[in-house]
């Protein structure tokens, strides 16, 4: 578990991205709110959640009026536009963006779990990676991705790498493509 520096530094983060994303996993392990807090003059990037099999709790914290479910054609979501949630149906996540950006949802900071992140690497999806190391042990326990394993020759580098210390912690930070644009200095 990362540090308060660490902590506040995402929420720098969620207000310069347009979206918020998790899964429903996520959803339902912790129920964040995926606000931005703490940022003088902030805004709240709104809320996305990626859940194709319905399990979003009606109750969640992100079931809230300016959040966005994304979920497959075939799942009954219209409790969720009820509570205000605006209803993405797509198939796949190339679909789902597409959606997304028609909503002037351009730039999202995908904060989702293993399931998550790892179908977003596999459908190359993923332009910069940001991850914090805390100075803790924990032995057994969740994974940062959940997708299938590459032999060490096939491993994904990535590019134009940075690290800062946040705090107690350690931000990695990189390019899985070339991009032609440089991090930003500081770290929003």
């Amino acid at each position: 578990m990362s540090g308060e520096a660490a902590r506040r530094r995402v929420h720098r983060w969620r207000d310069h991205f347009d979206a918020v994303a998790v899964g429903s996993g996520t959803a339902l392990a912790d129920d964040p709110h995926l606000g931005t807090r703490g940022v003088r003059g902030g805004r709240d990037a709104r809320a996305v959640v990626f859940d194709r099999r319905g399990r979003l709790p009606l109750s969640a914290q992100v079931v809230r009026p300016g959040s966005v479910l994304v979920t497959a054609p075939e799942t009954a979501a219209d409790l969720y536009a009820a509570r205000g949630m605006t209803v993405v149906r797509a198939e796949g996540l190339p679909a789902a963006l597409t959606a997304l950006g028609r909503l002037g949802l351009g730039t999202a900071l995908l904060e989702g779990g293993p399931t998550l992140a790892g179908a977003f690497l596999e459908a190359d999806l993923i332009d910069e990676v940001r991850f914090f190391v805390a100075p803790k042990l924990l032995g057994a326990g969740l994974t940062p991705l959940s997708a299938p394993l590459r032999p060490l020759a096939e491993a994904l580098t990535l590019r134009d790498v940075r690290t800062e210390r946040v705090g107690d912690d350690v931000l990695v930070q990189g390019f899985v493509h070339d991009v032609p644009r440089p991090l930003e200095q500081g770290g929003i």
